[in-house]
């Protein structure tokens, strides 16, 4: 007499081919979302900038990269000093104003380097700046960037 239950073999393949699926599932049904677009790219054919433009654009981006990667490091370690204060549960106050700071120092770095990038346009260039920039700044993601803020 056979004491497993008629049952229990058709259970068992179909968990084994819901396993299956399921992770093929996951495997191939990943996709990698579509590459940013390049905000310099964009904003050289925006606002139709000619060569001279160009090259004096690349200029502000390497020198405001530059200074932003210096802020952005320094932030991490204002972090880094913030957190290590976690089991003392005490002079974080200083150290976020710090971070703050530092943010608002990157904050100003963007507005001045957009800002000099809109004087080296002619009037009908900054036309097309002005229609353009909050686009730029939202983010140069597919479909246009994240979804507005809810405020």
């Amino acid at each position: 007499m056979n004491s497993k239950p008629s049952w229990l073999p058709i259970a068992v393949v179909v968990l084994a081919v819901v396993n299956l699926v399921t992770l093929g599932l996951l495997w191939f049904g990943r996709h990698n979302p579509p590459p940013r677009r390049d905000a310099r790219q964009f904003l050289v054919t925006e606002l139709q900038l000619d060569a001279v433009q160009v090259r004096r654009f690349d200029s502000l981006r390497r020198v405001h990269f530059a200074e932003v990667d210096t802020l952005h490091e320094e932030m991490h370690r204002l972090k880094d000093a913030l957190f290590a204060r976690l089991p003392l549960a005490a002079g974080g106050s200083a150290v976020a104003d710090s971070i703050g700071s530092v943010q608002a120092r990157i904050e100003r770095s963007t507005f001045n380097h957009f800002a000099e990038l809109r004087r080296l346009c002619n009037p009908q260039q900054q036309q097309s700046f002005d229609r353009v920039i909050k686009d730029v700044l939202r983010g140069m993601g597919p479909e246009g960037g994240p979804p507005p803020r809810r405020d």
